[in-house]
């Protein structure tokens, strides 16, 4: 938009990164899911508990699903059990 002119070939370049863009939309709502499990599978178990009640992570996934997630990706250990065990606690975290 700032740019005095656009050349034929920027324009074609532009055109078809916007209709790339666009059909992004079909994905939009797995978008989401992907960062967060993304989010999920680099972060120890109090950032995965601070998703879980804090940010909108029950949104995207289930209390199954993430109790599957930290089964598999941290060490069953005393401080995992408690993580699983609050999650199944308040499987709904953001409706209560």
């Amino acid at each position: 938009m700032d740019l005095p002119a656009i050349g034929q070939d920027e324009a074609y370049n532009i055109a078809s990164m916007i209709a790339k863009v666009t059909e992004l939309d079909d994905y939009a709502p797995s978008w989401l899911r992907l960062q967060y499990l993304s989010e999920v599978l680099q972060s120890n178990l109090n950032e995965v508990r601070y998703l879980w009640f804090e940010s909108e992570l029950s949104l995207y996934f289930s209390a199954g699903e993430v109790i599957d997630l930290v089964n598999v990706s941290f060490e069953a250990n005393a401080r995992s059990k408690e993580v699983i065990r609050e999650i199944k606690e308040r499987p709904h975290p953001r409706s209560e």
